[in-house]
């Protein structure tokens, strides 16, 4: 990653930019020899089937993973680049919609590119177009500047008010942590990782994508304190340490792409893996819109994943009344979903990928004892119209189980509404308990086969 300006103004030639890459110097504002070393530890996790139809470009693939950093007014690169809205995809816009929207078209048009390439016979092409989409995908485990773009993203300057000492003006947050994937102690190592499947057609592999980005980047956000810290007492080689996590995560994600885009051009797909896809848990995605700041006791933390919180500020289980058949009532622990109190919060989902949404929601079946008394109202939103209404609950009132079409994609919108104002809803706690997008159906999918 190079910035500010374009890479034909900074750096005259690719020798310059390579021996930078290779042997150290800082030509880089981001992730340097990072790159190189991620994607040789992603090609050599492919299968072998994978890795021979590449095996003639191997060694340009540390060409091809920084021709985004060569910029549009390089001839050898620029048909490999992808703009999307005016902008390079490369830099992200840190408005998780707009996020969300630029990564989704890009990396759609990325993947349909690479696999034509594969069908055609056309390798050597292929590998172009992987390794200009590894970069962009590799930036996002870069912790000093990348991955504080895109979703729930921050300016540079946060680390500087945070993290620089005040006698070392002359090094502050975002310098002082460059070029420490150049260090020999910087390796990348997939060990016996095998790539996985990330769907079977090119908008569901590119949502997929965009969920573990999001995850990524917050990987390599939370390896920032730690590699300040170090550098900041002198300890380069700890900073170094921290930084390597987000990077083989991120290897993980880019073999992942490589052996997707090979298993679509060949329509050969593992039945157990495309098992695998029938479901997503919505948990594992990043919330487009969510507040900062809710009622009592969830306030600062608005969103607890696996649990709900008590007036003590404590995890407590996610605790239901189901209604059975026959009109007994049990009550239920479900290990996964959303505590929360009284809010809003959305997600966005492609058209085209997904079939259904269901979760268990209802009011937390403890918690809602308080003695301020439970009066709570769960809707749910889909492309702007109410899809699901709980009535009042209150307590001892029964979850109740959704199921919602969402094949024409979407805003996703969870709604849970108690008494008015910012105080008294120390009984109301929503619980979505076991969200997840049931895969569409795979007829609509190419045919899967051994």
């Amino acid at each position: 990653m190079i910035r500010p300006g374009k890479l034909v103004g900074i750096v005259p030639s690719l020798a310059a930019l390579l021996a930078g890459l290779f042997f150290g110097c800082s030509l880089c504002y981001g992730w340097g020899s990072a790159h190189g070393k991620i994607t040789k530890a992603a090609l050599e996790s492919l299968p072998e089937w994978q890795r021979a139809r590449w095996r003639e470009s191997e060694a340009g693939f540390q060409k091809y993973c920084v021709y985004v950093d060569m910029g549009l007014d390089n001839a050898e690169a620029k048909p490999y680049l992808i703009v999307v809205n005016k902008r390079l995809f490369h830099y992200f816009p840190r408005e998780n919609r707009e996020d969300y929207q630029v990564f989704m078209e890009g990396a759609e048009r990325y993947v349909r590119l690479i696999v034509d390439q594969l069908r055609a016979g056309a390798d050597a092409e292929a590998a172009k177009f992987a390794g200009a989409f590894a970069h962009v995908l590799q930036d996002l485990s870069q912790p000093q500047c990348h991955a504080l773009e895109g979703v729930n993203g921050m300016p540079w300057t946060v680390l500087d008010e945070l993290f620089t000492p005040e006698d070392q003006s002359w090094n502050r947050a975002p310098q002082s942590i460059i070029s420490l994937d150049s260090d020999p102690r910087f390796v990348v190592q997939l060990d016996d990782y095998r790539p996985q499947l990330l769907g079977m057609r090119p908008q569901e592999v590119a949502f997929r994508l965009y969920v573990r980005s999001c995850r990524l980047r917050r990987m390599a956000r939370k390896a920032l304190p730690a590699m300040l810290a170090r550098v900041y007492a002198g300890d380069e080689g700890g900073a170094v340490q921290a930084a390597i996590p987000p990077a083989v995560e991120d290897a993980k994600l880019v073999a992942d792409m490589f052996s997707t885009c090979f298993a679509l051009a060949a329509e050969r797909f593992e039945p157990a893996e495309a098992q695998a896809l029938q479901t997503l848990d919505l948990t594992d995605l990043v919330p487009i819109t969510a507040p900062a700041l809710i009622n009592f006791p969830y306030r600062f933390s608005p969103l607890a994943y696996g649990c709900s919180v008590s007036v003590k500020r404590q995890p407590v289980p996610l605790q239901l009344w189901i209604q059975e058949a026959d009109g007994r009532k049990r009550e239920v622990v479900l290990p996964k979903g959303i505590g929360t109190g009284c809010c809003r919060f959305s997600y966005e989902i492609p058209p085209g990928v997904f079939q259904e949404f269901r979760c268990t929601a209802g009011l937390h079946s403890q918690l809602c004892q308080h003695p301020s008394g439970a009066k709570l109202r769960l809707t749910v939103r889909f492309g702007g119209k109410d899809v699901f209404q709980s009535g009042v609950l209150e307590a001892g009132s029964p979850a109740q189980k959704v199921a919602l079409p969402i094949a024409a994609g979407g805003t996703l919108e969870f709604l849970s509404e108690g008494h008015p104002g910012p105080t008294g809803n120390e009984a109301n706690h929503a619980v979505w308990g076991e969200p997840v997008l049931v895969r569409l159906d795979t007829a609509a999918a190419p045919a899967v086969r051994p």
